[in-house]
């Protein structure tokens, strides 16, 4: 095995960081179950396309070759266990729900309000002076991202429920499961 010594390396602000390690800070790759995505450093992409197609024997490899493609099959298999159960297919989903339910309105509140950042600020501070369709709009918006943050949180760590139904977004578990 080789160890890269000019990664232990450490400043008096923290850790030294290659520019190529940037995509996944300071890991070979990585599975990101919110982002629905598998991550792999630029020099791990290089070396997997460095292999030739087929079936190949670990003599015909390289030792950088070997660890690529180790790094890729750990990765994978995270993948894997992540949306492999219904619950793990639904977690890795919720960023692409959440934008997905409220993209028409988002939309219409960009040609409303403008480009509005945080929309649940902006509720807070123009509450009862808004247009009614487009208080309308901002109550969907807030209400369907909380209802899938909402199953989220719960489908993750139930125990933490109490936090969440003190919120003045929460209608109950089985709407926020539904909504899901």
């Amino acid at each position: 095995m080789f160890l890269d010594k000019k990664l232990l390396i450490e400043k008096e602000e923290g850790w030294i960081l290659p520019a190529e390690l940037h995509s996944c800070w300071n890991v070979r790759g990585l599975y990101s179950p919110t982002q629905f995505v598998l991550r792999l450093r630029p020099d791990i992409h290089l070396e997997l396309q460095s292999i030739e197609p087929g079936i190949r024997s670990n003599s015909e490899l390289s030792f950088q070759q070997i660890q690529a493609f180790s790094t890729y099959f750990h990765e994978t298999i995270h993948w894997w266990q992540h949306i492999g159960s219904t619950l793990g297919l639904m977690l890795s989903l919720i960023y692409p729900a959440q934008a997905h339910i409220n993209n028409r309105d988002l939309k219409h509140l960009i040609e409303d309000i403008g480009p509005v950042k945080s929309i649940l600020k902006y509720d807070a501070v123009h509450k009862g002076s808004l247009k009614n369709e487009t208080g309308s709009r901002i109550n969907r918006v807030l209400y369907n991202w909380h209802d899938i943050e909402f199953f989220m949180r719960l489908a993750i760590d139930p125990k933490k429920a109490s936090h969440i139904i003190n919120s003045p977004y929460f209608e109950s578990v089985g709407h926020s499961y539904n909504m899901a």
